[in-house]
């Protein structure tokens, strides 16, 4: 990989998750998304 490559924008987080690790990181951070109020229509 070069510099370049290394300097330009970065993709937005949420191009990482397919539908799959969508409901994974909801099952998996479930309490955390209760205790603190997260809206639960967020966009992951």
């Amino acid at each position: 990989m070069s510099q370049d490559t290394l300097r330009g924008p970065l993709p937005h987080y949420n191009n990482f998750y397919d539908e799959e690790t969508k409901q994974l990181v909801r099952e998996v951070f479930k309490k955390d998304f209760e205790k603190y109020h997260y809206n639960k229509n967020m966009e992951i």
